[in-house]
């Protein structure tokens, strides 16, 4: 962008207009870095989404761990979405608790996005059978 004729050459400066300045000093602090201080949720999830903008696998990878790591009942179907828009599949199957299922937030899932429902039973089923399988050897 510097090197090209381009408008960010003229200004000396690159405009992000999706991402906060929190997120950007995070993001760069991790690049340069390779840490992670004091990470939150709302965070985690900004910068999720900077690195798959931006294509930092590590960083995606970290704050994925995380997520998982603190799903609960209020956000699951938050981190859903999340991993559904970026087709994060690993992060998609994290949470099969058969409480989500029963929540509020799921019901919407199932009006809004029957699709995506089907995904999840589909995990759910395979991850079930998978656990069955392994009991029976």
């Amino acid at each position: 962008m510097f090197t090209t004729d381009m408008k960010e050459k003229t200004n000396k400066c690159v405009d992000i207009d999706d991402l906060d300045a929190d997120t950007v000093r995070r993001m760069l602090l991790f690049m340069y870095t390779d840490t992670l201080d004091d990470l939150q949720y709302e965070s985690a999830k900004n910068l999720y989404f900077a690195a798959v903008k931006y294509n930092i696998v590590s960083l995606k990878h970290r704050c994925s761990n995380f997520l998982k790591q603190n799903i609960l009942l209020t956000n699951c179907c938050d981190i859903l979405f999340l991993a559904d828009k970026n087709q994060d599949e690993d992060l998609k199957n994290a949470e099969n608790d058969e409480a989500v299922l029963f929540s509020d937030q799921w019901k919407n899932v199932e009006k809004n996005h029957p699709q995506l429902t089907l995904e999840v039973f589909r995990a759910v089923y395979m991850k079930n059978r998978r656990s069955k399988e392994h009991t029976q050897s």
